[in-house]
């Protein structure tokens, strides 16, 4: 069970990740928080009908951005 829920934050991470760039190509950086709020905002509630958080959502995005390192 915990490989589904896994496989299921990773996609919808990597489809929110993919429209955020999308939305900031070109944008100023100081922006970055007012463009892609809404488009988290959107994919946490898809997240939560799989019974995830949007910080796990968050999480994951980071992870995949390097920002944080994989736990363990």
């Amino acid at each position: 069970m915990m490989y589904d829920a896994d496989n299921a934050i990773t996609a919808l991470a990597r489809q929110c990740n993919d429209e955020c760039n999308a939305a900031t190509d070109g944008a100023n950086p100081s922006q970055y928080m007012y463009i892609t709020a809404p488009i988290i905002d959107r994919w946490a509630k898809k997240a939560e009908m799989y019974g995830l958080s949007r910080q796990r959502l968050k999480h994951r995005i980071g992870v995949m951005n390097g920002v944080f390192a994989e736990r363990g």
